[in-house]
């Protein structure tokens, strides 16, 4: 049975800047007079692969903000209900059509606290919450103990980051 290693354990030359580096440092000994010191074509090598790095991750990140979906929801709430989200979301708008008020949570991925229980959103009014990239994973609704209301959510999804 064949063993799979990550990317950090291959010696393929292909695998990123990170393999790429390594290799180039293993490939061009150390030089230097009583000292071991990195050749400066290695070095600008080197600081290129790092910068072609970072500016992958940001063109990721960029992409994502890119709409890929939307979601569109309507309920009744009378317990608290917990809504997930099958994709990532970026932004939502919470339309209240009554006859009471109703409080929410956003839980949001990447391990950030989620956006506290609101103020009411009074009947007939609407909220809306941008969060900029797609990491809205679920919301939280609530209202009143005997009490109800008609919510509609409308929202946009994207890529996940």
């Amino acid at each position: 049975m064949e063993q799979r290693r990550s990317a950090e354990e291959s010696d393929d030359p292909q695998v990123g800047p990170q393999g790429m580096i390594r290799q180039a440092l293993q490939a061009f000994p150390l030089t230097g007079k009583g000292e071991e010191t990195i050749r400066p074509d290695i070095m600008a090598f080197i600081m290129q692969a790092a910068a072609a790095a970072q500016l992958v991750k940001l063109r990721k990140l960029e992409e994502s903000k890119i709409p890929v979906g939307s979601f569109s929801i309507g309920l009744t709430i009378n317990t608290k209900t917990h809504l997930r989200l099958n994709e990532p979301g970026i932004s939502f708008s919470l339309i209240n059509d009554g006859p009471n008020s109703v409080y929410f949570e956003v839980g949001t991925s990447r391990n950030e606290r989620p956006v506290p229980r609101t103020a009411a959103v009074l009947s007939g009014e609407t909220f809306s919450f941008n969060a900029g990239y797609p990491v809205i994973e679920s919301i939280t609704l609530d209202v009143e103990a005997t009490q109800s209301a008609a919510v509609r959510i409308k929202g946009i999804t994207g890529r996940p980051l």
